[in-house]
């Protein structure tokens, strides 16, 4: 594995740490009742920090409404659908001498990152390409008095 991926796992392995601890910390409010879910405590605590949040979407989803994300926006992270093991991760568990009944998991080992944007973070496409049309079109301007040339 090159130095870059290994930069990348790591970031993406810091990222998973540290949405484990805000899970933690929101999981009570889920085991009250307060929520359903942990990403339902964790959608409503992102729209707590920016009232302006309405909505939360992946990337492609904004693009299938029309937007585009906004360059520099980082996404929200929010828990994605559940992996089932692969055939190692098992073998690894029943070395350790773990198995899904001991930890009632249901066969599922990993949840991956989900990687949402919030409306705040968005543009329309239709306003972009007019903006950049009106932009092009400012920058080339004709002259008003094309001299004839003789040829």
């Amino acid at each position: 594995m090159s130095d870059k991926n290994k930069n990348k796992k790591l970031t993406y392995e810091e990222k998973r740490k540290k949405l484990i601890v805000k899970s933690n910390v929101l999981r009570k409010m889920v085991l009250d009742g307060k929520f359903n879910t942990i990403n339902e405590a964790l959608q409503h605590s992102y729209m707590q920090d920016d009232k302006e949040i309405t909505e939360f979407n992946t990337f492609n989803q904004w693009k299938e409404l029309g937007f585009t994300i906004k360059k520099g926006s980082k996404a929200f992270l929010f828990w994605g659908q559940p992996k089932k093991a692969t055939r190692k991760q098992k073998d690894k568990r029943e070395e350790m001498g773990q198995d899904d009944e001991n930890n009632n998991n249901s066969g599922y080992e990993f949840f991956p990152l989900c990687y949402l944007f919030a409306n705040t973070q968005v543009v329309n496409l239709e306003e972009t390409r007019t903006e950049r049309n009106e932009e092009q079109s400012n920058e080339i301007e004709e002259p008003n008095n094309i001299p004839d040339l003789p040829f």
